[in-house]
């Protein structure tokens, strides 16, 4: 087991003693020491792989704020 927790702006993981360990990036977390992650790294957990993923979720809002010409 790991959990995934949010502080401010940036997420940390972190293995909870679990059996077959987890590893961020094919690196082996520490019991209970907390990792920064960030959007492309990779989990891997026994045979489960994963990527963390960030989207943000007002990217098209925010175009709209862009001057035309930052479009070209």
């Amino acid at each position: 087991h790991f959990s995934i927790e949010k502080v401010g702006e940036q997420f940390f993981i972190k293995d909870l003693q679990s059996a077959n360990g987890t590893l961020l990036n094919g690196q082996e977390l520490p019991a209970h020491d907390a990792k920064e992650i960030k959007s492309g790294d990779i989990i891997t957990v026994n045979q489960l792989t994963m990527i963390f993923e960030m989207r943000d979720l007002s990217f098209s809002e925010k175009l709209k704020d862009l001057p035309l010409q930052a479009y070209s």
